[in-house]
């Protein structure tokens, strides 16, 4: 006689094996991945071309290595932050907040900085960073934090300045150095300046049609598993996206009208979230100082060979996207200093240091020079925050 519990006994074991597995395997290519990226040595953009920013870092190929890693994980209202890390030269907290190398007294002033990968300092040890350079010339006087995370827009950095004040954590100084996040052609998506990088490719929301299928679709996109599948399909040549072709594709949806327009929306959010912090300031009672960050430009500097090399490589559309960036910016802030808005985009225009290690980031000098000039921007003004 045929028995049917066994049967189901059965097939519930061979489901529940037939799942295990796939979790396993999933976990195991996991685990392969991290371990390739971790031990491989991937084309950096400033590992050939860019010795001089590194000559005073000790061991830097290690260092540029170890950097690119950037490990990110999901955080509410922010969608992500920098996972902690603890490496010779680069760390984070358990926040994701970047180190400050500093040694403030019990009643120090509080400074809090907010931008993006520029003003964290992806391409620069811990001593280094824009927020380590400002803290040693402003002394212990002063307790710097550096709050700046990958890919952060001026909506995220309202976000993240909103949540620190709700916990308590109220500054005398903020301090906002970027831009260009806000306006970068190829970091947003569907043409939302205030859209979050690229969240709209990587996270599904939930529809109220939403079915078993799509439910699955969206854990299996997810998945190391198809992470695979698409590398393989990568290899035996059934699937051909190269960079080119997305920067071609980009190019042929926009019209220098249209880079204009994109540019003047993302420059506009970013002087809105000014007035909000503005306002925050007024009321929680600290002083607040925005920075339009410089970028690597024909003929806004004396670049050097390697610096030329990378604009010769940058695609044309996003050169275009960051020269219009830069003026819609520079017309926006030139002749605000009184409202503490100062357009930095020209800053490096009289060096003949190496400055950039690719199109936006910068080495120790540019970060040096960039604290530098803060540190007198803000001196210059007569507040009680700065002059005490």
């Amino acid at each position: 006689m045929f028995d049917l519990k066994k049967y189901y006994v059965g097939f519930a074991i061979v489901v529940c094996n037939c799942i295990l597995f796939i979790l396993l395997f999933d976990f195991a290519i996991g685990i392969a991945v991290k371990t390739k990226h971790y031990f491989e040595k991937k084309p950096l953009s400033a590992e050939v071309l860019l010795p001089p920013p590194y000559d005073n870092v000790l061991n830097r190929e290690r260092f540029l290595k170890k950097i690119k890693g950037d490990p990110v994980v999901f955080t509410a209202y922010r969608h992500w932050k920098d996972a902690p890390r603890k490496w010779s030269y680069y760390n984070t907290d358990k926040n994701g907040v970047r180190l400050t190398v500093k040694n403030p007294v019990a009643d120090a002033k509080k400074v809090f900085m907010f931008g993006g990968s520029t003003l964290k300092g992806d391409d620069v040890g811990d001593e280094m960073t824009i927020a380590s350079r400002l803290q040693e010339r402003l002394g212990n006087g002063y307790d710097v934090y550096n709050y700046a995370q990958n890919g952060y827009r001026s909506t995220q950095q309202v976000n993240y300045l909103l949540e620190l004040l709700a916990n308590g954590k109220v500054p005398d100084v903020v301090i906002v150095y970027g831009g260009l996040c806000d306006g970068a052609l190829e970091d947003n998506i569907g043409e939302t300046p205030r859209e979050p990088f690229l969240l709209g490719g990587t996270v599904a929301y939930a529809k109220a049609d939403q079915t078993a299928l799509d439910a699955f679709k969206v854990f299996y996109d997810q998945s190391n598993i198809a992470y695979l599948v698409t590398w393989l399909k990568i290899k035996i040549g059934l699937l051909k996206v190269t960079q080119d072709q997305l920067m071609q594709e980009l190019a042929d949806r926009n019209t220098p009208e249209s880079i204009a327009k994109w540019t003047a929306r993302g420059v506009h959010y970013f002087l809105e979230n000014i007035r909000v912090i503005k306002a925050l300031g007024d009321y929680y009672g600290f002083e607040s100082y925005f920075f339009w960050e410089p970028a690597l430009l024909e003929g806004d500097k004396r670049n050097w060979d390697y610096e030329n090399e990378y604009l010769a490589a940058y695609p044309q559309v996003l050169k275009d996207n960051r020269k219009q960036l830069q003026v819609t910016a520079k017309k926006a802030f030139v002749g605000k200093e009184a409202e503490h808005m100062y357009y930095l985009g020209d800053l490096f225009k009289d060096t003949d240091i190496p400055v950039f290690v690719d199109i936006s980031h910068l080495g120790p000098q540019g970060s040096d020079m960039v604290a530098e000039e803060i540190y007198e921007r803000i001196q210059s003004r007569d507040v009680p925050s700065v002059r005490d």
